[in-house]
């Protein structure tokens, strides 16, 4: 697997304030400029940022944004991974595949069988790799448990989208409602979550029953 995405935006940001390009007490661009930028989500964004905080580089102003932070010493920049050498370009792939930034999907599912989801693994793997796109596979096997902990631990790697089939339960998984309601890349396959405003690609056995009867 490549570097994740939230560590080329630091790396980005670190190479502008070692040029000079950003200046101590100086704004970073915020989460929404650098998703916008990087076309990635603002969680990604959001995340780098963090872990600049964490390094002592910015310093996060609730309600203002983040800031180069004064006393911060460049001969860190090393320590942090700063690739040396020249500053790398970062493009969101296009149709054509051609991408110097690798995106990463995650794909969460319950099996994969013959008679479910292998199909749906094989489209999307070659539908992903047509654009250059890493694909991360998970299997709950039914466990929700299972499933909240692989959201989890997708979205600290840093990927780009999610495609989950739900697990069957009683109440819907809270990771997944944290997701729709931070409008997350998400897409939900087989399954329908009534009141929930997220992507879904799903069957309607009812229609289909109807159509065959």
């Amino acid at each position: 697997m490549g570097t994740p995405i939230y560590e080329k935006i630091i790396q980005h940001l670190l190479k502008k304030i070692e040029l000079g390009q950003l200046k101590p007490k100086e704004r970073v661009p915020s989460e929404k400029e650098l998703a916008d930028q990087f076309g990635v989500s603002r969680i990604t964004s959001k995340k780098a940022l963090e872990k600049l905080a964490q390094y002592g580089v910015v310093t996060r102003i609730r309600g203002k944004g983040s800031y180069v932070s004064e006393h911060f010493d460049i001969a860190r920049f090393h320590d942090i991974g700063h690739p040396e050498g020249k500053e790398e370009s970062f493009h969101h792939s296009g149709p054509s595949g051609d991408t110097t930034e690798k995106v990463t999907i995650g794909i969460i599912a319950s099996y994969f069988s013959a008679s479910f989801g292998l199909n749906i693994l094989r489209t999307v793997e070659k539908t992903l790799s047509a654009r250059n796109y890493h694909l991360i596979v998970k299997c709950t096997y039914g466990k929700k448990e299972l499933e909240e902990q692989f959201i989890r631990s997708l979205l600290d790697y840093g990927v780009d989208g999610l495609i989950v089939s739900p697990v069957n339960g009683e109440h819907y998984n809270e990771e997944l409602l944290k997701l729709v309601y931070r409008k997350f890349p998400l897409v939900l396959i087989d399954k329908y979550l009534p009141g929930i405003p997220a992507c879904s690609v799903y069957t309607d056995h009812k229609q289909a029953a109807s159509v065959l009867t």
